[in-house]
């Protein structure tokens, strides 16, 4: 569901809808938060090429987020 978010996301900033880009996001971020995507180890989640998907993906949405907060004057959804 995150990854689909992300390409909404990338989409919607492609189309000029920066809000609906900025919604997907937050959405994505907070999905990945709250799978533990952004700890350095999570032995729930295995070990091998699923955890660096999961660190790609969590690092992916991180920038795009913190890139569109920056170009929409809003605070990002994540401290640095």
């Amino acid at each position: 569901m995150h990854k689909l978010n992300i390409l909404k996301a990338l989409h919607s900033v492609e189309d000029s809808k920066a809000s609906r880009a900025w919604t997907l996001l937050s959405n994505a971020l907070s999905l990945c938060q709250t799978l533990g995507y952004h700890r350095l180890s999570n032995s729930r989640r295995g070990t091998g090429g699923g955890q660096d998907a999961q660190k790609q993906l969590f690092w992916a949405v991180f920038g795009y987020e913190s890139g569109l907060s920056l170009r929409l004057g809003r605070s990002s959804g994540i401290r640095d």
